[in-house]
């Protein structure tokens, strides 16, 4: 079967189904009672409070799972509705709807593209562009890419102050400025309601903890299906849409409950290829098309050494640590 072909049978799963707004409904139902639990738990002590976070945390993944939904057109037929949904959990999210959709768009439209690198993207350099780098600019990319700061710290820089700013130069216009400053003003709106209701500190503990519990498994997930190893780069004379939608996307499997939790988005060729899928859809895609094969499989724990590869070594044509390319 071509992937042409296969690419018709997708086409069957491009529709939202009644499970949209039954997502939407449970996310808000567990959202809501994280919330007020982790309140209470705060209440006896901070440590437990922590634990609880852990609720909201999930939660406010799933949310983001139908954000990125509604910037697909996938969550419902209606771009209205898609436009107002997205925009209300936007502001739960931190992140500004429409800016953040052009970004990710992008991101599909230009993902393996050597010379269209750099919307909606982690920060990687080749091999050259290191070398050629200054000093300061190489422990910069050093910190960026270390573990440590990708799983902790950047999520909360992330959403807390680069979702705030238009970072990308390429994306401009009054709509996707209003965009910024409109969720600005709503966070900050919210912000300051959550923290009469809580008190200030206790809620910005909780918020700041929510992010880093939440930004794990995303930034974590987003780096490991597309920096591994053996991923598509090309400069864009030599790029296909169609090979790079599944050869610059791993397959991560993962156990079922993360699998819940983070919306199916292991499924993450499938996903590039037709990205109007919906999220609860991208199972049933696979296993209707089981010849649509990624660029790797992973697995929790194989995944783990991809965390190592920062560099895109474009001779070689593959990913490689510091110390492969002799740094």
């Amino acid at each position: 079967m071509s992937v042409t072909v296969e690419r018709d049978v997708l086409k069957e799963f491009q529709r939202a189904t009644w499970r949209s707004p039954v997502q939407l409904a449970t996310t808000a139902i567990g959202l809501a009672a994280g919330w007020i639990l982790t309140d209470r738990a705060m209440a006896v002590s901070w440590a437990l409070g922590a634990v609880a976070s852990l609720v909201i945390a999930v939660f406010t993944v799933r949310a983001f799972i139908i954000f990125h939904d509604c910037g697909h057109g996938s969550f419902t037929r209606s771009r209205r509705l898609n436009t107002l949904v997205g925009s209300v959990i936007g502001v739960i999210v931190f992140t500004p709807y429409t800016y953040w959709t052009r970004a990710h768009i992008r991101h599909h439209a230009t993902t393996g593209d050597l010379d269209r690198r750099g919307s909606g993207d982690l920060w990687m350099m080749t091999t050259e562009e290191y070398r050629a780098a200054s000093r300061g600019q190489r422990v910069y990319y050093r910190i960026y890419h270390h573990p440590l700061f990708l799983m902790t710290v950047g999520p909360v820089i992330k959403f807390v102050i680069a979702q705030r700013l238009r970072m990308d130069p390429r994306l401009t216009g009054r709509r996707l400025r209003m965009s910024v400053y409109l969720t600005n003003l709503a966070v900050l709106g919210f912000v300051v309601l959550m923290s009469a209701w809580m008190g200030p500190s206790r809620y910005i503990a909780v918020q700041l903890m929510v992010l880093t519990f939440g930004g794990i498994p995303a930034v974590y997930l987003f780096y490991v299906q597309h920096f591994f190893p053996g991923t598509y780069w090309r400069r864009h004379a030599d790029w296909d849409y169609v090979e790079a939608s599944l050869a610059s996307s791993s397959r991560v499997a993962l156990p079922r409950f993360f699998q819940w939790v983070t919306g199916n988005i292991g499924f993450h060729h499938i996903h590039h290829l037709a990205p109007r899928i919906p999220n609860y859809l991208l199972p049933q895609a696979q296993a209707a098309c089981p010849q649509l094969q990624p660029g790797a499989t992973l697995t929790l724990k194989s995944s783990a050494r991809v965390l190592r590869t920062n560099l895109w070594d474009e001779a070689a044509g593959h990913f490689v640590t510091f110390a492969e390319a002799g740094f």
